[in-house]
This record gives structure tokens, sequence and C-alpha cells, in this order.
């Protein structure tokens, strides 16, 4: 027969795991094996090896939530081991290894919870973490006075993913699959002064929430165009549209070559 829970003495409750992180990118190149050996002179040697048993890109999502479970691993104490890792696990898909708790896609969760529960949503799912109302636990919120520095700025990358070039035609549909990207426009073309152009990407790394941000590097040939980016918005899965406008006094003539930078920001 059950027991009733009469107090609020942690001892009442289910002996779980008190820190947990969330994972803000797929994790299944940073969750690793650990296994020791000794090697011909009989010194034992450690190594770590990823992806981890039964670890694919399919069970190792952005969302999911990881648990302590006890494990550590040190460096010195630990042969092979050269910064301090912790073995978790996930209630979702069972899969277990170590990570690097301070990993940049590792994100803390409250770690003085005596218990974690598990209750439905109101989908009827179930999910961990959940407040009384079965709203999930999607991280935790950050409001400070201080500076919040990331490791990546939101520049510009655009070399690195690709540069599509248009041709005659300054209205056909753009194809470019990468997170960031140029289309370098016009370099056969004219946009006379007042003048607007639409370019629509067709982009398979977008999401029907995710935000797109551009800008304009224009190459003005001695002439008075004056080229700004009006709207850059998602309008659906894979699809993005960019409106330039010319709002000098003068006409982007044949020879110049701007390029509209873009960056697709993950809801």
């Amino acid at each position: 027969m059950a027991s009733l829970i009469t107090s609020v003495s942690h001892g009442n409750y289910p002996q779980q795991p008190k820190s947990a992180y969330i994972t803000t990118a797929n994790y299944s190149n940073v969750l690793y094996n650990y296994t020791t050996s000794l090697n011909s002179q009989y010194v034992t040697v450690g190594s770590l090896t990823t992806p981890a048993t039964g670890v694919n890109s399919s069970n190792t999502p952005a969302g999911d939530y990881l648990y302590e479970n006890g494990k550590k691993l040190y460096p010195g104490a630990n042969p092979g081991i050269s910064s301090f890792l912790v073995g978790v696990y996930s209630p979702v898909s069972g899969v277990s290894g170590y990570i690097d708790p301070n990993g940049s896609i590792f994100s803390p969760l409250q770690s003085k919870k005596p218990y974690q529960v598990q209750v439905r949503n109101t989908a009827g799912d179930y999910v961990y973490n959940a407040d009384n109302t079965g709203v999930e636990d999607s991280g935790v919120p950050v409001l400070t006075n201080g500076s919040v520095l990331a490791g990546t700025s939101l520049g510009y990358k655009s070399s690195s993913y690709g540069t599509v070039t248009q041709g005659t035609s300054t209205t056909t549909d753009v194809t470019l699959n990468t997170p960031t990207g140029t289309i370098t426009c016009f370099t056969q073309g004219t946009l006379a002064a007042g003048s607007t152009v639409t370019f629509n990407l067709i982009n398979s790394s977008i999401e029907a929430n995710d935000i797109i941000v551009a800008n304009i590097l224009p190459s003005v040939a001695g002439n008075n165009a004056l080229l700004v980016i009006l709207t850059a918005v998602v309008t659906a899965a894979g699809n993005a549209r960019i409106i330039l406008k010319n709002v000098g006094c003068g006409a982007l003539t044949t020879g110049d070559t701007p390029a509209i930078n873009f960056m697709i920001l993950k809801n």
C-alpha cells in the first residue's frame, strides 16, 4: 500500500538528481563515452569517444533535459581527462554519457529542487519540470543590470556560407540553403531612384517562427543611388521576403554589384 506524504521533508520524496540541464542545440557530438584500459606497460589509460553508445542526432535534440547521474571525471584522478566532466542521462530517450557542464549548449536548470516532476501538459503529453498549470520549463530567464557577453558575434559571415549572384532578372526567386549568406544582385541591371525590388529567398534552414535580419553592402560606381532594406521577413517555412529600395536621387547602373547579406535567427 502506498504511503501518504504528510510532511515536506525531502526524505519523503524519491531520490532524484538535483542538477539538471536543458540543451540549446543537438548534443550528439558532445556526449561522451569514457573507457579505460591497460597499455603495453600495464599502465591504466583512459579515452573519451563520441558519440556515446546508442547516441545519434535523432535522440539528442535541442530542448532535451539531462539529469546528472552522480558520476564525475576529474583531471589527474581519471586517466586521459583534461577537464571536469559530469555523467548525465536523458529521461526522454534514455541515452547517457559525460558532458562538460559548462559547455556552450548546456543551460543549467534549478539545482535546488528536491525532486523532479512529470505531469501532463495542456495537449495531454507528459512533460518534465512542469509547473502546476502543465507549462513545461524552458530554461532560466536572464534579468541583469550588467553586461551580457556572447562568445560569438552577430556579424555576417557570408563568405563562409556561399553567395548567389543574380543575372539579368532582379525578381527571380533566390535559392540559398544556408543559415547565413549573400545575394549579389543587379550585376546587369538598373534600379531607378525611388524604385523597389523584391527578392524571395527560398531556404530550407528557415522555420515559420524564425527571424531574418539583412543589410545591404552597395557597390555604387559614381552615381547617386542609395540602397536600403525596407523589409526582411520570414513569410513561411522555407521562405523569406527581402524588399530593397533605391532612396537616392539617381539610378543604380550596370556594373554596380550591391550585395544583400542575411542571417537567420532561430526562434
